[in-house]
């Protein structure tokens, strides 16, 4: 670890125990699988600061957008991978959940694109397992809980709109994220295949970067005293998502664009 993060470390270590003497959060353990995780508690501070949250991200991606149709499935999620055992396992992306609704909202509209699907849901994230007590720094606190809480929004488009709705959104959850930053300057922009690059970069950059690639992912990161984080997502996914809906469903709901 260079002496430029120990010191940023430093500066930053009232920050873990400041949130749990106000009762923001906290981590305790659970054990799942025989594995021990962290798993994040909430007082109630960290309870309204976490609905705040949530309102503010329903409020631009929900309720000022048109064609947005929210919905909700269970976080257990059911699973059958050789067709002679079926069990049962917490999920661990939102993605699965959306397509699984995409005939649903389709008829709503008739058949009509543009549609998108919205969720917001507990997934599990197995990477995070139990460390020491002593491990537990600010960015185990923040970010190390085995369950987080997970939201996405799916865009059905027609193909000739894909990239620049794709560099819409970059740009508008870019500006979400720096507009309540105390330290906005802290935000780049990544692709797949690039380094950083700055949140400010023009769009013509950013629309052509999406189109090397039929599924490009550009990550919004954030400098955080122990490192670069991603702390959110774009991605373009082309067809790949209505490729997986079964081929009845596919021919019942015919897209008009």
């Amino acid at each position: 670890m260079s002496s430029a993060v120990k010191t940023a470390l430093n500066e930053a270590s009232g920050l873990a125990h400041l949130l749990r003497h106000r009762g923001f959060l906290d981590l305790m353990s659970t054990t799942l699988g025989g594995e021990e995780y962290n798993l994040a508690s909430y007082g109630p501070l960290g309870t309204l600061l976490r609905k705040n949250i949530l309102n503010q991200w329903g409020n631009l991606m929900i309720t000022t957008q048109t064609n947005v149709f929210p919905i909700e499935n269970p976080s257990i999620e059911n699973r059958d991978p050789d067709a002679s055992k079926t069990f049962s396992r917490l999920r661990c992306t939102l993605q699965q959940d959306c397509t699984s609704k995409y005939a649903q909202v389709l008829k709503l509209t008739n058949g009509k694109l543009p549609i998108s699907i919205a969720s917001v849901g507990t997934c599990f994230v197995p990477e995070h397992k139990l460390g020491s007590r002593e491990e537990v720094t600010e960015k185990a606190l923040l970010l190390g809980s085995c369950l987080e809480t997970k939201l996405i929004l799916q865009n059905y488009i027609p193909p000739s709109n894909t990239n620049a709705i794709h560099d819409y959104w970059l740009q508008t959850r870019l500006s979400w994220w720096k507009k309540y930053s105390r330290s906005p300057e802290r935000f780049t922009v990544a692709s797949n295949g690039n380094g950083g690059r700055e949140g400010n970069e023009d769009k013509e950059n950013l629309t052509s970067n999406a189109e090397t690639s039929a599924e490009n992912s550009l990550h919004i990161i954030y400098e955080f005293p122990w490192g670069q984080e991603v702390v959110e997502s774009v991605s373009n996914l082309s067809d790949s998502l209505h490729r997986l809906l079964p081929q009845p469903e596919k021919q019942a709901h015919m897209v008009k664009c």
